[in-house]
C-alpha cells in the first residue's frame, strides 16, 4: 500500500472529483490450500473486505468461489469498491496495485495460525464495469423469487422484488383461458395490420416508427398494442387481469389492493432483433442511495408479461437487468447485465408470467422463429399514475 496515496485521498476527499463505481474481477492461485473450499473461500472474501480502504470509501466481495486441487486452487474475486477518482486510465493502474497487495497479503496477515502457508498471487485483474453511483452484482447462484401461490409468502416475495425488481409466477394460467384468449388476440392482430393497410398505407409496417393512441412501435417487426378490455369480447381477459390472475396476490401486497390496470400485447413478428436496453417506467421518487443501493422508492408501476406460446431460442424472450430498478444512473449500461451476472431470460411456458418493476431495464429479444411471439402485458399502476410516455394521441382508428 503507497502511504503517500492514502494520504493524499484523505486529504482530497471532500473536493470535486466525482464518486465512481467499479466492479473488479481477480482470479488468484493459492499455493498449499488446506481447509475445505467452502471455509477457505469465506475466510479469503472476509481477510479482502476487512482490509480498509480509506474511512470513507466502501469496498464488499460480492463473490468468492475456487476451484482445483488439494495441493493448489484457483480463486475468483467478484469486488464492488466504491471511491472518489478521476475518471482516467491512471485510476484503474492505482486500484489494480491496492487490490492486488490487500489480497496477496492473505498469506501473511490476519490470524497467523489460521493463515500461514497459503501464497496467493493475483494471475488477473479485469475492471469490468466503472460507472457513477450504484452498481449490482449478483451470486454465481443467483435465484429468481416465485410470487404465485406456488412461491413463498407474499411478505417474504414482496421483499425480495423490491431488492431484485423481477419475479416469476410458475402456475400456468387455466389452458382453456388462455387458449381462448390466444385466439381473440391473433384476430385481434389482424385487425390491426388490416388496418394500417388499408388506413395507413403511408407507414411501412415493421419498419417506420409510430405512435397512435392505440398502438406503438416497439423497434422493427415489434409492436405494442392495447386492449380495451372493458369491451363484452375481452370478458375473460377482463376477469383474469382483476380477479383470476396467480399473481395478484402478489400485487396486493406490492401495491396495495388499490391500483388500475392496462392491458396490451406486445407481438413480435418474424425477422425481429434485439432491442435496445430501456426502462418503461420513469423514476418518479427517491433513487437508492448511490454508495449501498438502498432506499429507493416503493414502485408505483408493477408490469407482469405472458405470453400466449411457449418460448425458446428461436422465438425469442424478453431479457431483464435485475436490480438495476433502482436508479437511473444505471440506464446505458444495460449491456453489463450478463457479466454482472443479473440477466435472467424470460423463457416461460404459455401462461407462466414474469413479474416487473416498471422502472426495471429490459430489451425484447430476437424472433428467429416463422411466426408471431404474442405476450399480453398487465400493467398495474398506484391510482394517481397516468401513463403519458409509451404511446400516442391519435387514434389510427
Amino acid at each position: 500500500m503507497d502511504d503517500d496515496d492514502e494520504a493524499e485521498d484523505e486529504a482530497t476527499w471532500d473536493d470535486a472529483r466525482t464518486m465512481r463505481t467499479a466492479v473488479v474481477t481477480m482470479t488468484c492461485d493459492v499455493a498449499r490450500w488446506r481447509r475445505e473450499d467452502g471455509e477457505a473461500c469465506e475466510r479469503l472474501r472476509a481477510w479482502t473486505e476487512a482490509c480498509a480502504w480509506t474511512p470513507r470509501r466502501a469496498m464488499s466481495v460480492a463473490a468468492c468461489v475456487g476451484t482445483g486441487g488439494d495441493a493448489e486452487k484457483t480463486v475468483v474475486l467478484d469486488v464492488v469498491v466504491r471511491w472518489r477518482c478521476r475518471g482516467c486510465v491512471t485510476e484503474e493502474g492505482r486500484l489494480e496495485r491496492r487490490l492486488t497487495r490487500r489480497v496477496e497479503a492473505f498469506g501473511g496477515g490476519g490470524d497467523e495460525r489460521e493463515m500461514r502457508g497459503d501464497i496467493v498471487r493475483v494471475r488477473e485483474f479485469t475492471v469490468s464495469v466503472t460507472a457513477p453511483g450504484y452498481v449490482p452484482i449478483g451470486s454465481f447462484e443467483e435465484t429468481v423469487v416465485e410470487c404465485g401461490p406456488d412461491g413463498p409468502g407474499v411478505a417474504e416475495a414482496s421483499a425480495r422484488f423490491h431488492e431484485d425488481g423481477l419475479a416469476t409466477c410458475l402456475r400456468i394460467v387455466d389452458d382453456d383461458c388462455a387458449l381462448a384468449i390466444r385466439h381473440l388476440v391473433l384476430e385481434y392482430i389482424e385487425k390491426i395490420e388490416r388496418r394500417f393497410a388499408e388506413g395507413h398505407p403511408d407507414i411501412a409496417y415493421g419498419k417506420d416508427r409510430f405512435a397512435f393512441k392505440e398502438i406503438s412501435s416497439r423497434g422493427g417487426e415489434r409492436f405494442d398494442a392495447l386492449i380495451d378490455i372493458e369491451r363484452p369480447e375481452w370478458k375473460s381477459l377482463r376477469d383474469l387481469a382483476r380477479i383470476d390472475a396467480p399473481w395478484l396476490a402478489f400485487i396486493n401486497e406490492v401495491l396495495s389492493t388499490k391500483w388500475n390496470v392496462n392491458v396490451s400485447v406486445v407481438y413480435s413478428r418474424p425477422g425481429a432483433k434485439n432491442q435496445e436496453w430501456h426502462a418503461d417506467g420513469r423514476h418518479l421518487d427517491t433513487e437508492c442511495d448511490p454508495r449501498t443501493g438502498e432506499g429507493h422508492a416503493q414502485p408505483y408501476g408493477v408490469c407482469v408479461f405472458m405470453p400466449l406460446i411457449h418460448l425458446d431460442r428461436d422465438t425469442g424472450y424478453t431479457q431483464f437487468f435485475k436490480r438495476s430498478h433502482k436508479t437511473s444512473e444505471l440506464i446505458g449500461f444495460g449491456e453489463a447485465a450478463s457479466m454482472l451476472r443479473l440477466s435472467f431470460d424470460g423463457l416461460l411456458n404459455t401462461g407462466q408470467s414474469v413479474v416487473y418493476d416498471y422502472r426495471l431495464l429490459h430489451r425484447g429479444m430476437y424472433n428467429r422463429s416463422n411466426y408471431v411471439r404474442p405476450v399480453l402485458q398487465f400493467l398495474y399502476t398506484a391510482p394517481a399514475y397516468r401513463e403519458t410516455k409509451n404511446y400516442g394521441v391519435d387514434s389510427m382508428w
